[in-house]
């Protein structure tokens, strides 16, 4: 199996070194911008050839893609599109860890799409899938859900709930900044009624009691990509995505003061909007080098990341339930392994390189996220997951 990644960031390191690992990898090949980034992230290996490349201008992609069985966009959401039309002009299969659902333009009426549905006839045709949405949360968090429809026979109310938790006197970029910034951006919808509804931010706080060791927290909704993708594959009432930790009490910070509004404000003779400026202080997320140091100075102390996940369905003529809980290694955990990653991008690299593993024994072609694959792949996929280190309570 030839693979080409995009991408050798925080996430897409891990995608790398986990697959390079893997005796049915024969290479990998990866474009970054940055290569000597690339090398503080990436562990050499004789599989593995970096290039140097944007893959957004340079013509130089095709040549370095051809031959590949599998090209995984661990890059950003926002270059989704080129490498799927890159992966249908080579003839070779497509995976990323988050699919782009459109911009929130603040006005009324549903402001997302999935832009990857455009493309299922293309890839249909090709008999080539396209796979989106296999990180932690969009990805993990899918196949759970679908794993409980089965058990269920049926789904009628689903709820995932997140904690991010960073104990830091310094501000970290966990994963991608602009990703982030712009999940914080976006207004949640709830599905409800078989309909979806867009809500203000951080404007429906509910308590939940997560399994120790957070004990009770204040949770929000947000836009995260499952809520758009799941209510189409099962018969829902209802389902909402919430998240509660530090992570949540910044954004809300960034929310009041208005540091994430898109209108330009004039300063010392020059526009520009809020947003910007975030975009352009935040830093990127820190190379294994920094972290060893962020820890090693006491400046980073530990970091958290979890899912709880609440499906319901009505069977004869009573409400049945299924819980799973997934707790991520913490930074700590990380730390003692000598996994020089984040606690939030270590996960969603993982389950990447679990899916990415499956991509070729999955015989469906077209456009797919993780919850309508066929059962036997899904299982696979978990498995898959569950032998790099990643296990969760079901009850």
């Amino acid at each position: 199996m030839n693979i080409l990644v995009v991408g050798a960031g925080a996430t897409g390191s891990v995608v790398i070194n986990t697959l390079a690992r893997r005796k049915e990898v024969k290479r990998i090949y990866c474009i970054a911008k940055d290569r000597f980034r690339t090398r503080q992230f990436v562990r050499p290996h004789p599989k593995l050839k970096i290039f140097d490349i944007d893959i957004r201008v340079s013509k130089a992609a095709d040549r370095i893609a051809r031959g590949s069985d599998l090209i995984v966009n661990a890059a950003s959401p926002f270059i989704n599109i080129p490498i799927l039309k890159l992966a249908l002009r080579l003839h070779t299969h497509y995976q990323d860890l988050e699919a782009l659902m459109g911009t929130d333009d603040g006005k009324s009426g549903m402001p997302y799409a999935i832009e990857h549905l455009a493309f299922f006839k293309a890839f249909k045709r090709a008999g080539r899938l396209a796979l989106f949405d296999t990180g932690a949360a969009p990805g993990l968090t899918n196949l759970l859900v679908a794993e409980a429809a089965d058990a269920l026979g049926s789904l009628g109310a689903v709820k995932i709930r997140m904690i991010e938790d960073l104990i830091s006197s310094v501000i970290i970029s966990t994963w991608s900044p602009t990703a982030a910034i712009d999940e914080i951006y976006s207004r949640p919808i709830i599905y409800d009624r078989k309909r979806f509804k867009v809500i203000p931010r951080f404007s429906d706080p509910e308590g939940f009691e997560f399994p120790r060791p957070f004990g009770k927290k204040t949770t929000y909704s947000i836009m995260n990509n499952e809520i758009l993708t799941i209510p189409r594959h099962f018969n829902l009432t209802h389902m909402e995505t919430r998240s509660a930790g530090s992570d949540n009490e910044s954004a809300r910070i960034m929310v009041r003061l208005g540091l994430l509004d898109r209108k330009p404000i004039h300063v010392r003779g020059t526009n520009l909007t809020p947003l910007e400026f975030i975009m352009k202080i935040m830093p990127p997320p820190p190379t294994p080098k920094t972290l060893k140091t962020l820890i090693s100075k006491g400046l980073m102390k530990n970091g958290f990341f979890a899912l709880a996940i609440e499906a319901t369905a009505r069977r004869k003529g009573k409400n049945e339930k299924l819980n799973y809980w997934v707790r991520f290694p913490s930074q700590k955990e990380l730390i003692r392994r000598r996994i020089y990653s984040t606690y939030i991008a270590y996960p969603a690299g993982l389950c990447a390189a679990a899916f990415a593993l499956e991509v070729p024994k999955i015989k469906a072609a077209g456009v797919f996220s993780p919850e309508e694959l066929p059962k036997n792949n899904r299982m696979n996929i978990l498995k898959n997951i569950s032998l790099l280190g990643i296990r969760w309570n079901r009850r």
